[in-house]
């Protein structure tokens, strides 16, 4: 049984707001646009995706029911999960789908649904036009050169409000690896090695989290405290893998700008250090 978890009953409002927020772009294509929490970095996004493949468009075609997409490629290279010279991508005529262009080449993260046996992507992937995917060729093309360091990944972040020089803790048996989230409210930690990680990050007070059951269910832990909201996550780390961290953040924007997207118990503590 967990411990110290959010009281979902006084989160239900809050719930139902993200919900609806997350499910607008499907009910009603035409008015609002797809909205996209911050895209995975390479390594995590080819850790999930079942087909990973450069292509290049050669046919759009509608299905029988005039709404769903056939997107046609000629596979240029396979790095996963596609065999032989040609693939197939189903878009489903919604605002996340992704806009493939004829005769354009792409990179394509790609996954399936297993019910259909059917490949999808969207606009939230890293899939992109091959000329705009220089960071993910370079994770690709060093994959086949050697296998690429273990790491935990994360962004702490509501939007364009970024949580600043935040601890992460991360923990394996008995040894700890520590860092902080940079401006743009991204941490990175590389482990020697592989198995599961407990990893904790401690949020200012003005900090907290809300979103679907899917992305709450996730968090394994949270405590608040007089200094901190403390999450803790449960990873598990293969070799050559990362792994991602996106809490759902929501930030109080007066007291994030008062702090400067900072934790005031960390200042208060590193000030108390320096006038001993």
């Amino acid at each position: 049984m967990r411990k110290n978890q959010p009281n979902r009953a006084k989160r239900t409002h809050r719930f139902v707001f993200a919900v609806a927020i997350l499910f607008l772009p499907w009910v009603c294509p035409d008015v609002y646009g797809c909205q996209c929490r911050e895209r995975e970095p390479p390594c995590a996004q080819y850790s999930t995706a079942d087909a990973v493949f450069i292509g290049l468009v050669a046919k759009i075609s509608f299905r029988d029911d005039n709404v769903k997409k056939s997107i046609h490629f000629n596979v240029e290279r396979a790095f996963r999960g596609v065999s032989g010279s040609a693939a197939e991508i189903v878009s489903h005529g919604t605002s996340c789908d992704y806009g493939f262009t004829e005769g354009n080449r792409y990179l394509v993260y790609a996954y399936r649904n297993s019910e259909r046996n059917e490949l999808y992507t969207h606009y939230c992937t890293r899939t992109t036009e091959l000329s705009n995917a220089d960071a993910d060729m370079a994770y690709l093309n060093e994959l086949s050169k050697r296998v690429q360091p273990m790491q935990i990944i994360g962004i702490l972040a509501d939007g364009d409000k970024r949580l600043q020089r935040i601890s992460i803790v991360a923990r394996n048996g008995d040894r700890d690896y520590r860092t902080r989230s940079d401006q743009q409210g991204w941490f990175k930690l590389i482990v020697p090695r592989s198995g599961n990680y407990r990893v904790r990050m401690f949020l200012p007070l003005y900090a907290d989290v809300v979103g679907t059951w899917a992305e709450l269910d996730q968090i394994k832990n949270r405590v608040v405290t007089k200094r901190s909201i403390a999450l803790e996550y449960e990873v598990v780390l293969e070799p050559g893998k990362c792994a991602f961290i996106n809490p759902p953040l929501l930030i109080d924007r007066s007291k994030y700008q008062q702090h400067g997207g900072a934790n005031p118990q960390n200042l208060r503590n590193k000030r108390s250090q320096q006038t001993r």
